[in-house]
């Protein structure tokens, strides 16, 4: 644990995290990178104005990385696919 932090308890689950020392003054409420993926993953519209959000750095990047894979995958990839296809249809009709 860094010197700087506190442990405190996710206020969603009640699992213990840490927090920074100078967020206990300012964060209203704390929850663990856990409950905070089961918030994005189910697509939760409450605002998290003044949460302190535990969201461990080694798993940060990893994570986000793979979100913006699945999302290119669901939103990009089919519109390429059908612009590649259009293309490919009307290659053939010229010849």
């Amino acid at each position: 644990m860094d010197e700087n932090s506190v442990k405190v308890d996710c206020d969603f689950c009640g699992r213990e995290i840490e927090c920074p020392a100078h967020m206990l003054a300012t964060a209203k409420s704390h929850m663990c990178h856990t409950c905070f993926q089961d918030r994005v993953e189910n697509g939760s519209s409450e605002e998290l104005k003044d949460v302190h959000i535990d969201y461990p750095t080694e798993d940060f990047i990893e994570e986000t990385a793979n979100r913006m894979v699945n999302r290119m995958i669901d939103e990009v990839f089919p519109k390429v696919w059908s612009e590649r296809k259009m293309s490919s249809k009307n290659c053939q009709r010229k010849i």
